[in-house]
């Protein structure tokens, strides 16, 4: 196993170091526990300097607080006998969290709660106790009480703010930092107050002279401090008020003015939850039952550090560091992942890359008697490199695109393969090869030309398609994808030369399982990404052209996450298209009809869904441009049951989510403030909308009703509002306000809307060019300091605004993010470089945690995981005039950490089915 072991003391965290240790073997007494995550303490900081009053021997491993999966019961107990069995889901206290692995004894344990991640529940051992003990067995709470917390945002304080407002009593919270006040206020506090400031026992007292009445009541009843406050407290105390020492964080012991105690018939009482669980134990089961009472009744959720991840022991040292400069609020968690599986996830591109040719290419009528052999594709393009086995030769060979290497085939692969007279006699490097390419690409007059030549590039040597754009990503990234995409799909059926993927329509249904056969077994297949064409690209219903987007978004898969080619299925649904320029164009190649809708429609899609399920189970859906109608209702029917996804609604809800964090850090907004308008209500703005209503009521505690009501959306016929009735879509209504609350004098236009709302963000998704105009974005500037104004239409030629004109019309204080690539924008003489919210650097990482973990599902909590994976990579974090978004060109390690990112979430949620995933290093190089 891996460990923090300390062998000897420390001058402070950076120090530490991670080691390599046996994994203990199970023990009659202790069950072997799986660490997944890991609780930090300010005692590990004092443990570790040899500070602390109960010091372990040494060598010993630090940490106290985790939460896992149980691998082995004691010994000594039968499976009946043991109250947990392998498998379960457990939190507790140990010495030794810092560790892959851990011995635990039964008293120490208790399961994680129902729908309770592992980052949360590693942090519940110490606090909840802590403060429900405190709060309810000592200084016995009582609705109506009024509670002063103090360092309300550190982990016992947030515990004790729930915990007391569970009980029915007000609470004032007390903290140093305008955020940390913030998270007091988003756990629930009443008040919150700033103890820097001298006088805040004044300011108690008057917030209690404001709201209390009756004798004794000018002041708080009760008094929560961690930290060494109660001098200080004794002064904003009500009549025979009860002061609890829980701690003394900042660092001394302090003094007491009796005569204030005897005064006013004080209380005063302490906790060590340690020794009161010791001394106690007939308590501690009660004390439990009270907080899990209140995890059940909603009124207590995971308190685990948001703002910045730690992440494998080789973060505890940052994750204490933190802890002790006073950088975090809550509680602060370390995701301990074992090396092996560190390393594989760091590796997945890698690991995908080793795939061989699978035997189904080398069968059938490219089988021939000759004997097996080996072509070496040497290339560091994603998902490329490697053997491929075959039994082909000749013009077999040169003419398959996967076999193919063109001018690269060595002497040897010549006359084995019998290629002479096929092939000009010059040997060549991929590298020589992608120079001529590369030259050849740059000859072509236009961005179409361009396309229409990779196109070609692709049929003929995957090899060299997929290196030359590695190469030249940046520059040939909107060629191969938006807007140029666009422009190829339009003219599909007339630049048609060879076809791609897999062609359903819905005339010939009951051939849906011959069709997909031709594309391999059960085995074969990875990744499906299916179109119906309805919506394309802000382009609108392109038939059967959509085929292109399926296999675009297939070619990103391979280049920014690694997924093989040979394991992905394009797939088009041809229902007949409504385009008239289409079905009057004589070469159209689609189904000649109008589109077909309705119950045969949705036969047709979900006998597509039963029989890809069927033949490849493990494969993962990804739906794209679907219609507006149709688009939500199909996710929402699907994905509870399979691992589907939505590029439209969620990839793009993922990656503007990632943004918008990004642009929260910069700006210094909370979520529990934050007011967004949506301005154009399809599938990609009520997704966005979704998703950023998922995130506030997360990291809020608020209803999803509560977080959709800080969310205002705009469609066709203004602001939705309820009385549209059916004229709103499933996915529509839950942002459509009250009719009573948006009288028609308010207006329900862009502007009307900015003007009564004053939002801190405005996105655009409404394909509407020019809709944010001057009067608009000036009119949001007056009211925030940093507008943030998200144009997210395309191709370009839609966008609702460019950046340089919100850069001119906010003085250039806006943040922004578009949906296809601008040139940077001038602030103060310096180039600001405007992000692009390309779904790109978000939907492949996804696929690619879905397809190495085997989800079950892909749930709303793995998106969230993901979009703050992503933000985690924002430049802006670290400079706020840099953009909100990685660049593209650091999109294969952006894939990686949000796929990293889904198989955690889908491990720490039961849903992963992999069990090959390698759990030993030598496995893993196997």
């Amino acid at each position: 196993m891996r460990a923090i072991q300390v062998k000897e003391y420390v001058k402070g965290p950076l120090d530490l170091q991670v080691t390599t240790l046996p994994t203990p073997s199970p023990s009659p007494s202790d069950y072997l526990i799986q660490i997944r995550s890991a609780g930090t303490n300010f005692f590990d900081l004092l443990q570790i300097q040899g500070k602390y009053q109960h010091q372990p021997p040494l060598p010993w491993i630090g940490g106290a607080e985790f939460a896992g999966t149980v691998l082995a019961i004691p010994t000594s107990k039968s499976a009946s006998q043991a109250r947990f069995k392998v498998g379960d889901r457990v939190f507790g206290a140990t010495q030794g969290a810092y560790a892959t692995h851990i011995l635990a004894p039964e008293h120490t344990l208790l399961p994680v709660p129902n729908g309770w991640s592992f980052e949360d529940a590693a942090g519940l051992f110490v606090t909840a106790p802590t403060s429900y003990g405190g709060l309810v067995h000592r200084a016995n709470v009582q609705p109506g009480d009024w509670v002063l917390v103090h360092a309300a945002a550190g982990g016992v304080g947030l515990a004790a703010v729930q915990i007391a407002k569970g009980k029915g009593a007000t609470v004032i919270a007390t903290a140093g930092t305008e955020r940390k006040r913030q998270i007091a206020r988003e756990f629930g506090a009443d008040h919150v107050i700033d103890y820097r400031n001298t006088g805040w026992p004044e300011e108690v007292k008057k917030l209690c002279a404001q709201h209390r009445t009756g004798n004794g009541k000018a002041g708080v009843d009760i008094v929560y401090d961690p930290v060494g406050m109660i001098d200080a407290s004794l002064k904003c105390v009500a009549w025979n008020a009860r002061l609890l020492v829980i701690g003394f964080a900042a660092g001394k012991i302090e003094k007491v003015a009796l005569n204030r105690v005897l005064l006013k018939n004080v209380s005063i009482v302490g906790l060590h939850w340690g020794q009161y669980a010791r001394f106690e134990k007939d308590t501690v089961g009660t004390v439990w039952n009270g907080i899990f009472d209140l995890v059940a009744q909603g009124k207590f959720k995971g308190t685990a550090f948001k703002d910045e991840s730690f992440v494998g022991l080789e973060s505890v040292p940052r994750a204490l560091q933190a802890l002790g400069g006073r950088e975090t609020w809550g509680k602060v968690v370390v995701k301990v992942i074992d090396e092996a599986r560190m390393v594989w996830l760091l590796n997945m591109s890698k690991h995908l890359s080793r795939f061989s040719h699978h035997p189904r290419a080398a069968s059938g009528p490219l089988e021939c008697p000759y004997e097996v052999i080996t072509i070496a594709i040497e290339s560091s393009a994603p998902g490329i490199a490697g053997v491929l086995t075959v039994r082909s030769q000749g013009r077999d060979i040169i003419t398959s695109c996967q076999f193919n290497k063109g001018s690269a085939f060595s002497e040897e692969e010549r006359n084995v393969f019998k290629l002479h007279g096929l092939l000009p006699p010059n040997i060549q490097t991929l590298e020589e090869q992608v120079q001529r390419a590369f030259q050849q690409y740059k000859s072509r007059p236009d961005a179409l030309a361009k396309n229409t030549f990779m196109a070609s590039m692709k049929a003929q040597n995957e090899v060299l398609y997929y290196k030359l754009i590695q190469t030249h990503l940046k520059e040939m990234f909107s060629v191969i994808y938006t807007p140029t995409e666009g422009d190829a799909i339009q003219n599909y059926s007339r630049l048609f030369r060879r076809p791609e993927g897999c062609f359903l329509n819905i005339k010939d249904q009951d051939r849906i399982e011959e069709c997909l056969c031709n594309f391999g077994r059960g085995i074969d297949v990875d990744y499906i990404v299916v179109s119906d064409g309805e919506e394309i690209l802000g382009i609108g219903d392109q038939g059967v052209g959509s085929i292109l987007i399926s296999v675009a978004k297939l070619v990103l898969a391979t280049l920014c996450a690694g997924i093989h080619p040979s394991r992905q299925l394009p797939v088009v649904l041809d229902c007949g298209t409504d385009n008239k320029d289409l079905l009057n164009d004589e070469l159209y190649l689609g189904l000649r009809q109008p589109r077909v809708r309705g119950d045969e429609y949705d036969r047709f899609v979900e006998k597509f869904v039963t029989t890809a399920r069927k033949m490849f189970p493990k494969a993962y859906i990804h739906f794209e441009d679907f219609g507006l109608h149709n688009a939500s209702r199909l996710l929402n029917q699907y994905r509870p049951h399979i691992p589907c996804f939505n590029d439209d609604i969620q990839g793009t809800g993922c990656v503007t989510l990632a943004a918008l964090m990004a642009a929260f850090h910069v700006s210094n907004i909370g979520l529990a403030d934050v007011r967004v308008v949506v301005f154009g209500s399809g599938s990609a703005g009520t997704g966005i909308a979704k998703q950023v209503a998922d995130t506030i009521a997360t990291d809020t505690g608020r209803t999803k009703q509560e977080a959709s009501a800080q969310i205002w959306c705009l469609d066709r016929p203004g602001i939705l509002l309820k009385s549209l009735g059916d004229q709103l879509t499933a996915a529509q209504a839950p942002f459509a306000r009250d009719d009573n609350e948006w009288p028609k004098e308010k207006g329900t236009d862009l502007l009307s809307v900015v003007k009564e709302v004053k939002p801190h963000v405005l996105i655009g998704t409404s394909t509407k060019p020019k809709a944010f105009t001057e009067n608009i974005i000036r009119e949001m500037a007056k009211h925030v300091e940093h507008p943030i104004v998200f144009p997210l239409s395309n191709p370009t030629r839609l966008h609702e605004a460019s950046p340089e004109d919100i850069n001119h019309w906010t003085e250039g204080r806006a943040l922004m993010a578009t949906g296809s690539p601008f040139p940077p924008v001038e602030r103060n003489g310096v180039e600001y470089e405007v992000a692009e919210c390309n779904n790109s650097t978000c939907f492949p990482g996804i696929g690619l945690g879905a397809v190495l973990s085997r989800t079950q599902i892909l749930s709303d909590k793995m998106l969230v995981a993901a979009a703050r994976a992503l933000a985690s990579q924002s430049p802006a974090l670290q400079d706020p005039n840099r953009p909100l978004l990685p660049d593209v060109e650091n999109v294969r390690e952006i894939s990686v950490h949000i796929a990293r990112a889904i198989i955690e979430t889908a491990i720490e949620e039961g849903y992963a089915q992999e069990k090959d995933i390698p759990s030993h290093e030598e496995e893993l190089e196997e």
